[in-house]
């Protein structure tokens, strides 16, 4: 279910989905492919209703995400949006995969246009990465802090005017970006997050329980 607040008016913009219907009424759409690889409702938890699972399957090329629209979004400080997901194990050499969560404008490949959160073994261990995208001229930087797989993480992206992204997990700053953030004419995106695979057979999650984004947009 998406519930758009009332400050969804003039130039307040928002949505809060929790998924309690998986994406039945909802602003997201779901793509997978591969083997077993699908996006799911799953059981709700104290405090926390509306799990859905993104799968990718048990092919070792299986994918699987959520988007609104790809072309929903023209960035416009300040905006900000939250994920509150729970990843149960990580990327290995075994079983290796991509997730990417925040503004993406594709969920099958790098971003060419986005401002995202990443989890990607290459050059960076377990720490999340925080990242930007303007015309597939990319900004990557590692954090120092670590992807749990105990429990529920928040995923926090604010975008300032500069534009300036800050990246938080759980109000832990990981760092700013101010380098190849898309606000200029051509460069949209959507709301989305995806688990790509390239390694091994054996399914790999991420359990998401809702996404929210809220901001203040030119008056119209």
């Amino acid at each position: 279910m998406t519930f758009i607040p009332d400050l969804n008016t003039g130039n307040k913009y928002g949505f809060f989905n929790d998924f309690e219907n998986l994406l039945v009424g909802s602003i997201f759409a779901s793509s997978v492919s591969g083997t077993g690889g699908a996006v799911a409702s799953s059981d709700g938890e104290v405090g926390r209703p509306g799990i859905i699972s993104l799968t990718s399957g048990t092919q070792s090329s299986g994918r699987a995400g959520i988007s609104t629209a790809v072309t929903a979004h023209l960035l416009n400080p300040p905006i900000t949006l939250n994920f509150s997901l729970k990843i149960p194990v990580l990327s290995d050499g075994s079983n290796t995969f991509v997730i990417q969560a925040g503004f993406l404008d594709t969920l099958t490949a790098d971003q060419t246009d986005g401002v995202y959160f990443e989890h990607d073994i290459s050059g960076h261990a377990t720490n999340w990465r925080y990242c930007s995208s303007n015309n597939a001229s990319r900004t990557k930087n590692s954090s120092s802090v670590a992807i749990s797989t105990s429990g529920w993480m928040k995923l926090t992206i604010e975008i300032y005017t500069g534009p300036v992204a800050k990246f938080c997990v759980n109000g832990t700053l990981l760092g700013t970006i101010n380098t190849n953030i898309p606000t200029g004419s051509g460069r949209m995106t959507g709301v989305g997050i995806a688990i790509r695979k390239s390694v091994g057979t054996s399914a790999r999650l991420i359990y998401l329980d809702y996404i929210s984004c809220d901001g203040v947009l030119p008056e119209r």
